[in-house]
């Protein structure tokens, strides 16, 4: 077995060596971190989509492709940096389970990934879904021709 394995099988066994009531508070945590990813993707998205301009598919047409694709990188980029924002900001909010059964808030890795927070501020953001589609339209005919 190799060092890397031997890491993720002493992992999966200290976690199954922790008490009930630690994992259950775990699990308690990360439903609460999911909901508050949620919540504050949704709304961060839906003011994005309120301040920025206009994007439907007729104008996304119209564009140039270097234009969209500038458009699109930047909406994409702002949308990435309010990920990093909101995950500090529920970092800082903290839990009001933290410290039960001995688990910690901070060391909690869904902290990290923000993979439902992403979800939520890409799903939530029509512009960024109408702007993806008619780029990957438009570089589809710059290959195909």
């Amino acid at each position: 077995m190799n060092r890397q394995t031997s890491s993720y099988v002493r992992l999966i066994e200290n976690e199954f060596n922790q008490p009930i009531e630690f994992r259950l508070t775990k699990i308690a945590n990360i439903f609460y971190v999911g909901i508050m990813y949620m919540i504050f993707g949704s709304i961060i998205s839906i003011f994005i989509n309120y301040i920025y301009p206009v994007r439907d598919e007729e104008t996304c047409k119209k564009m140039n492709i270097i234009r969209l694709g500038i458009e699109f990188i930047l909406l994409s980029s702002i949308l990435f940096v309010m990920c990093y924002i909101v995950r500090n900001i529920v970092r800082l909010i903290g839990s009001p389970i933290d410290g039960y059964n001995g688990f910690k808030y901070q060391q909690l890795k869904e902290l990290n990934g923000g993979i439902v927070l992403s979800l939520a501020l890409i799903c939530y953001s029509k512009k960024l879904f109408t702007m993806s589609k008619i780029f990957n339209e438009k570089l589809l005919g710059l290959v195909d021709n």
